[in-house]
C-alpha cells in the first residue's frame, strides 16, 4: 500500500513538474513571438498584432477582474524575467562606456515607466484602473526586451550598444 501512494505521489510531482516545464516553454516561445512582433513594426507588423500576442494569456478573462489582475501581474513577473535575463546579458558582453551608458538608460526608463503607466491608468475609471497600469508595465517591458534583443543581435544603432572588443 505504501508504494502505491508513493508511485501515485511521484507521478503527479511529474506531470506537474512536466506541466510547470511546458507552461514555461509556452512563455517563452510567446515572448519571442512577441518581440519578432515588434521588432518588425516597422516591416510588416502592427501594434495590434503585437498587443494581441503579447495578452493573448488573459484576453478571455474579464476586464478588470481579479483573475484578470492576476493573470496580468503573472506575465508581468515574466516578461520582467526575460527583461532582466537580456540585461544581464547586455552587461556582460557591452564595452564599459555601452554598460554605463545602459545602467544611465534604465534609471531614466524607471522612471518615465512609472510615470507613464500612472497616466495610462488615470485614464481608466473603476476596477480596470490597476489592470491598465499593470498591461502598460508589460508593454513597456516587452518594447525594451524587443530593443535589447536588437542590440544582442548587434543590429541596433542606439549609442549604448557597443560591445567588448
Amino acid at each position: 500500500m505504501p508504494i502505491t501512494r508513493t508511485f501515485i505521489a511521484a507521478s503527479i510531482a511529474g506531470c506537474t513538474a512536466f506541466a510547470s516545464a511546458a507552461q514555461a516553454s509556452e512563455t517563452e516561445t510567446r515572448q519571442t513571438q512577441t518581440v519578432a512582433c515588434l521588432s518588425k513594426m516597422d516591416n510588416g507588423t502592427t501594434w495590434e498584432q503585437c498587443r494581441t500576442m503579447m495578452f493573448e494569456p488573459c484576453a478571455e478573462l474579464e476586464l478588470g477582474s481579479a483573475p484578470h489582475l492576476a493573470c496580468l501581474k503573472s506575465e508581468k513577473a515574466d516578461w520582467r524575467v526575460h527583461l532582466d535575463a537580456n540585461i544581464t546579458k547586455l552587461n556582460s558582453s557591452l564595452s564599459m562606456d555601452g554598460a554605463a551608458q545602459l545602467t544611465e538608460l534604465l534609471v531614466s526608463w524607471n522612471d518615465y515607466l512609472g510615470k507613464k503607466c500612472s497616466a495610462v491608468a488615470e485614464s481608466r475609471k473603476g476596477a480596470g484602473q490597476e489592470a491598465a497600469y499593470v498591461g502598460c508595465e508589460i508593454s513597456e517591458y516587452a518594447g525594451v526586451a524587443a530593443e535589447f534583443d536588437t542590440c544582442l543581435s548587434g543590429k541596433s544603432l542606439q549609442p549604448y550598444c557597443k560591445f567588448q572588443q
